[in-house]
């Protein structure tokens, strides 16, 4: 073949190839996901998606087309709704250039999209004829919302929208509308609540931009969305309209110094101050972004009113009704918010977001009021740190009739330097129900402003500033470099220079002044600075530093490290927080960790309860040492404001762990060594526990009996009307002193309770390591309570128990006086704690005189095949006993008096008993009664060093029989106990008599069950169906209709070689017909198995009392000595089934319970297994017990595994790659094809010319042919 048809054949292979693959592909491909869907390759807008509307997804029915990035608001059509109907919107996307195919519905006259200038248009943004529609054919309203946009902390921008409208009309403010706001509340209704701006009722013939001008908050972003509107979302009839509304060329840009403002239509928004000039309000009336006061007064009315609004022959405007506004008082004010009580009423509004101001700064905050005609009562203003009005300073402002008219109220607000100052602003007319008012008051004109005054005082101010006392850190950085680093001499000597006049700081305070310094260095060199600090125990810290850098190599910086010691004494401190470098960049926007070109470095600490903690600061400038020369320091650093102040939890919290400039260290935690999470009681739940600084005492003289030290991690539960209870540091002296004064007992009984065994032996007497605290629980004695003794404490978190696994959980307790306690292990099958088996009650005082009345009590547990979640429960009382009530115990109340916790019935024999009233059961009922006998009895109990430790098989068999108790000694109580049942539990306390879904159980049924009015099947907890163990079990009933049903559990794996016991406790009812049956089902094998007896993995239920049905299991053996096909061994899928009737043709009707699933596996040897099951069966000669062996697994004879494939979604799987598979091979053997062509054609003519002579022009030209061969 020559050179030309071995060309052309390629050539040829290569085409049909391509083509055959593109029409499968074609033909594969029939469902496309993005089908019509276009996207926008052009230039987008700055910071604004799709706001040219480039980007839709086209219809098969034609234009408009649904914009990407925007949402269409809410229609319906149903009659009577406020929303508009679907069929009478037109909305979405057009190309004004295919006016003539818009369709039948377009009316509107023929016009051409607007063209930006080239100024506006740089990037050729508007380069198409796309616009945004609304068509209304009916007069309401339809909304477009934009996704959300962001705007910067101290940065402004210009939002701007080109509109048009056509052929409107509706009420007498129809038109479209451009509203920004914060957020969408779904449904007809859409209030904005952050950084509202709106222009209403725009009718314009003629393309026309409005604008917005945005200024940022001071110390945060600001998420942001535009709403698009024809009509106006606040449903009145006035903003209603139909016609076409159009949009186009959204542009968003930051505004810089040679920004040219619009001055024609144009809104301003400053997000930090809400609605500032109250130009806006919702559908209720209320001012956007404002809060009413939950009062509702119906003498009091509201809302916005306008100085150009329709007047009545006396020169007033209507408010509302009879509400009516003195239109002179309005001059110059245009919109402003009115608040009128006609009789004596108090209302009142509040911002709903707070003012923001900017750390160390000094503000003025201005807002205008009128109280001319304030009849009788005050208005009142406040600037506060909490939403409600009584937690703030309220300014109250009367009537001026020597001075009318408009008067401007100043705050003062000098703002914290740590942390930016949150404050809400509130107005209103009539403070509170003792202080109303009647009258009107006018608000308008709230405003933010920096200010040079500093020095004011009084109720009008807010002063946040740090005080000298605040500061902990008293030392400024000094030099620890010595004379090279690294192998890089230090060229920076001393301790920097001081600042000079012109040396910015983040904030002006006089407090730092004397420790700020700058380095400066002209050559490369390292330098290290140091500040040391102690912090005291137990108490919330942050420090702060600000850096600032000019002519640093940014592949340089300046490094914070902190250290947990005395680096001066302690060389071994180790860091636990270290920053990466900073370099500052001259434009540096202010923002949450910026500030006036600096930035700043937090970090928050937790001291431990033990002991106080010293800590160092260093600053590193440059890092590396003389082979790293990128990394070295030269320019200038300033350091400035260092501080260390106290703070509290919720800040703490709040605060990252290991961010780029925060971090956060937690020394309590850290020196805490505990297999239980709070188990010693050191960590407090911080948000619950209140005044704590003060003893738990708050400013009126009063104990928080139950938060004075809420420990983290643990509820409290029970009796808590009376009860004392949370952590106790005996290092807290105030709470002590309270302690004891609340509990009658002297401090120093508080102290000592503690025991701390330095000198003992572990062993014998366990571990005291609660470092200085411990938990108490007390609580008086509670008349009326018909209990032998009072019951609260506090239940754990959950916590997990492996499977398979062994544990020692223990905790130490102290009984005080004639007081009892009790310890539960609980799992969530039990509603309460006193039904487990796993539990001491009842514990004495203990007579362990070395341990000073402590004693440990521990369990010693064996979990099953399953996980479990527990919890630990520690009380105070004992045994959960009932007083038996009579008639002499028992007081009677006055006739229809249904405040008493009990009714009294008679049975048919004369016996009486009472019962707890029910209001809903006991309807006719007219005497209640209460206990009026002994109350339960109280006390005081103390926990410490809960511990959960896994321990081995053989420590867990050497304890004593589960369920019983060794006092071997008197420092240690131990019980053994098996967690290892599925009993059926429930995640939360049910409603009685109505069953709930089981846990990693799955319900199949086998009949149509259509009678709902019986009861259904499930986790049930009731008295007349009482589990086997615990307070639930699973119920499958047909009390009405026959039926049949199984619940079949999750899979479960069976490892192959092992040997595996699973029981089942079932009772079916008196006088049930069908069958109740439990059965294995392993998925690996099918019902004709020849691997496996089929018949021998189902039991059928045969009592009507509880009993236990066990199945002995072997699993497949890998032993071809045991198992012919032991090579192919594989784990058991199993499931158990637990059923009620067999078939639709079998039914069932009663029911049968089911409790205490267990699966466990046996540790015997495969020829020790058969004994095993022979000397079970002889103990337990009344049990039903089937042996189950399978054999491994033969390839041919394995089914379907568990788990069904999808069938819908699999059917055309293998044609969905077709087309993938074909293509690929096509293109590998042309790949192939070419390749061998092409070294046929280089080496083939070698081989036939042998050694002859070549010419060297012709072996030029054929090199050179051959490049045109092989680039053809």
């Amino acid at each position: 073949m020559n050179k030309l048809n071995l060309k052309k054949l390629l050539t040829l292979l290569v085409c049909l190839t391509l083509i055959v693959s593109v029409v499968l592909l074609a033909a594969c491909n029939k469902k496309d996901d993005n089908k019509g869907s276009t996207e926008d390759n052009t230039s987008a807008s700055p910071s604004f998606t799709n706001g040219n509307f480039r980007s839709y997804t086209t219809s098969d029915k034609g234009y408009p087309y649904a914009p990407s990035s925007f949402t269409g608001s809410p229609t319906s059509d149903t009659e009577g709704s406020t929303l508009p109907k679907l069929e009478t919107v037109k909305r979405g996307v057009i190309n004004l250039a295919d006016y003539q195919n818009l369709g039948a519905w377009c009316t509107f006259s023929k016009f051409d999209a607007k063209r930006l200038t080239d100024e506006e248009d740089a990037k050729n943004y508007n380069k198409d004829d796309n616009v945004l529609m609304i068509n209304n054919t009916e007069a309401r309203y339809y909304m477009y919302r934009s996704s959300e946009f962001s705007a910067a902390a101290n940065t402004k921008y210009l939002l701007q929208v080109d509109v048009r409208t056509a052929n409107l009309d509706g009420g007498e403010k129809k038109g479209a509308t451009i509203k920004i706001a914060k957020s969408y509340s779904s449904g007809s209704s859409i209030p904005a609540t952050e950084g509202y701006a709106s222009f209403d009722a725009i009718t314009v013939g003629e393309w026309t931009t409005y604008s917005f001008i945005i200024d940022g908050k001071y110390n945060g972003s600001t998420s942001l969305e535009l709403q698009l509107m024809l009509g106006n979302n606040n449903l009145r009839d006035e903003y209603k309209t139909s016609g076409y509304a159009f949009f186009d060329n959204i542009r968003l840009n930051t505004i810089k110094d040679d920004t040219v403002l619009p001055t024609e239509n144009v809104k301003t928004i400053t997000l930090s101050v809400p609605n500032g000039s109250f130009d806006y309000k919702t559908t209720s009336d209320y001012p956007y972004l404002y809060n009413r006061i939950t009062t509702t007064d119906t003498n009091s009315n509201y809302g916005l009113v306008n100085e150009f609004g329709a007047k009545d022959e006396n020169g007033k405007i209507t408010l509302v009704g009879e509400y009516k506004i003195d239109a002179d008082a309005l001059k110059d004010h245009g919109n402003v918010f009115a608040i009128y009580n006609v009789a004596e009423a108090r209302m009142g509004f509040y911002t709903t977001n707070p003012l923001y101001f900017k750390r160390g700064g000094y503000y003025k905050v201005t807002v205008s009021l009128n109280t001319d005609n304030v009849e009788s009562g005050k208005a009142y203003l406040a600037l506060g740190k909490s939403k409600d009005l009584s937690d703030n300073t309220v300014i109250e402002i009367g009537k001026d009739a020597a001075n009318p008219g408009w008067k401007e109220h100043v705050f003062y607000v000098y703002a914290n330097e740590n942390t930016a100052d949150e404050l809400y602003f509130h107005f209103g007319l009539g403070k509170d129900s003792g202080d109303k008012a009647t009258g009107y008051i006018l608000v308008d004109d709230l405003k933010i402003e920096e200010t040079d005054d500093t020095t004011q005082t009084g109720n009008y101010v807010t002063d946040n500033r740090f005080k000298s006392t605040d500061n902990k850190l008293t030392d400024a950085f000094v030099n620890k470099s010595g004379t090279d680093i690294n192998g890089v001499p230090v060229t920076i000597t001393g301790d920097g220079e001081e600042f000079l006049a012109d040396d910015k700081t983040p904030y002006v305070s006089s407090i730092f002044s004397a420790r700020n310094r700058k380095f400066t260095s002209a050559k490369a060199t390292l330098a290290k600075f140091q500040t040391k600090a102690t912090l005291q125990k137990d108490t919330y810290y942050r420090f702060s530093v600000w850096v600032r850098t000019v002519d640093v190599p940014s592949t340089s910086g300046v490094v914070l490290t902190v250290y947990d010691g005395d680096k001066d004494t302690n060389s071994a401190a180790k860091a636990i927080a270290t920053f990466a470098a900073v370099t500052t960049d001259k434009d540096l926007a202010d923002s949450s960790s910026s500030l006036n070109g600096y930035r700043e470095l937090v970090c928050y600490f937790h001291t431990a309860s033990l002991q106080n903690q010293d800590v160092t600061f260093e600053i590193s400038l440059g890092s590396g040492g003389a082979f790293t020369s990128s990394t070295l320091f030269s320019g200038t650093a300033y350091i400035a404001n260092a501080s260390l102040v106290e703070t509290d939890y919720t800040k703490y919290n709040g605060a990252s762990a290991s961010g780029t400039y925060e971090k956060k260290y937690d020394w309590y935690e850290t020196l805490s060594s505990e297999t239980f999470t709070n188990g010693q009681f050191q960590k407090y739940n911080y948000s619950d526990t209140k005044f704590f600084k003060d003893g738990g005492v708050n400013e009126k003289g009063e104990f928080q009996s139950t938060s004075f030290g809420v420990p983290s991690g643990w509820t409290l539960k029970g009796e808590k009307d009376k009860a004392v209870a949370g952590i106790v540091d005996v290092n807290r002296e105030n709470l002590l002193n309270n302690l004891a004064t609340k509990l009658g007992v002297s401090v120093d009984t508080l102290k000592t309770a503690p025991f701390t065994p330095a000198d003992k032996d572990i062993a014998t007497y366990g571990i005291y390591a609660g470092g200085s605290s411990y938990l108490l629980i007390n609580s008086a004695d509670v008349p009326g309570l018909a209990k032998e003794s009072v019951r609260v404490g506090y239940v754990s978190n959950s916590f997990t128990l492996n499977a398979n696994s062994y544990y020692k959980i223990s905790v130490m307790v102290k009984v005080m006086g004639d007081s009892k306690a009790s310890v539960y292990l609980m799992t969530d099958n039990n509603i309460a704690e006193t039904n487990v088996d796993s539990k001491f009650e009842n514990i004495e005082a203990s007579t362990g005189v070395a341990t000073g009345g402590w004693k440990r009590y521990t369990f010693y547990v064996k979990t099953g095949f399953s996980s479990i979640s527990a919890t630990l429960g520690l009380y105070l009382g004992g045994e959960d006993k009932d007083i038996t009530l009579t008639d002499a115990n028992m007081t009677k109340l006055e006739e229809n008096d249904l405040s008493g916790k009990y009714v009294r019935e008679v049975a048919e024999d004369g016996t009486v008993k009472f019962v707890v009233y029910n209001k809903n059961t006991h309807k006719d009922v007219k005497y209640t009664y209460n206990y009026s006998g002994s109350p339960a009895k109280g006390g005081t109990v103390l926990f410490d060093y809960v511990i959960k430790e896994d321990i081995s098989e053989s420590v867990y068999n050497a304890k004593t029989a589960s369920a019983t108790a060794s006092a071997a000694n008197e420092y240690e109580e131990t019980k053994r106990v098996e967690m290892n049942l599925d009993s059926f539990g429930l995640a939360t306390t049910p409603d009685v008599d109505k069953p709930t879904s089981p846990k990693g159980w799955t319900k199949t049924s086998l009949t149509k069950d259509t009678d709902t009015e019986q009861l259904q099947s499930g986790v049930i907890y009731s008295t007349d169906y009482k589990a086997h163990s615990g307070e639930s079990c699973l119920i499958i009933p047909y009390l009405s209709t026959a039926g049949a049903s199984y619940y079949a559990s999750d899979a479960k794996t069976l490892t192959k070689d092992g040997f595996y016991k699973i029981s089942v406790w079932a009772k079916l009812s008196e006088g049930h017909t069908g069958k109740a049956y439990i059965t294995l089902v392993a998925t690996n094998y099918g019902e004709n198995s020849k691997y496996v007896d089929y018949a021998s993995q189902t039991i059928e239920v045969n009592s009507t009392e509880w009993k236990e049905y066990v199945f002995f299991i072997k699993a497949p053996s890998s032993d071809t000595k045991i198992d012919k096909y032991g090579e192919n061994a594989k784990d058991l899928s199993l499931k158990i089934r637990l059923g009620f009737g067999e078939s639709a043709d079998n039914k069932a009707s009663g029911y049968v319970l089911f409790d205490d699933v267990l699966i466990e596996k046996l540790d015997v040897k495969a020829d020790e297994f058969d004994k095993h099951v022979n000397d079970f069966k002889a103990a337990n000669a009344g049990l039903t017990v089937n042996t189950v062996k399978y054999s491994a697994i033969d390839k041919e004879e394995e089914t379907t595994p568990d788990k069904e494939p999808d069938k819908e979604n699999n059917k055309d799987s293998g044609k969905n790659f077709n087309w993938v598979i074909f293509t690929s091979v096509a293109f590998g053997a042309i790949v192939v094809i070419a390749v061998a062509a092409f070294f046929i054609k280089k080496y083939l003519p070698k081989h036939k010319e042998g050694k002859q002579q070549v010419d060297k022009k012709k072996t030029s030209k054929k090199k050179e042919d051959d490049y045109k061969n092989l680039n053809d």
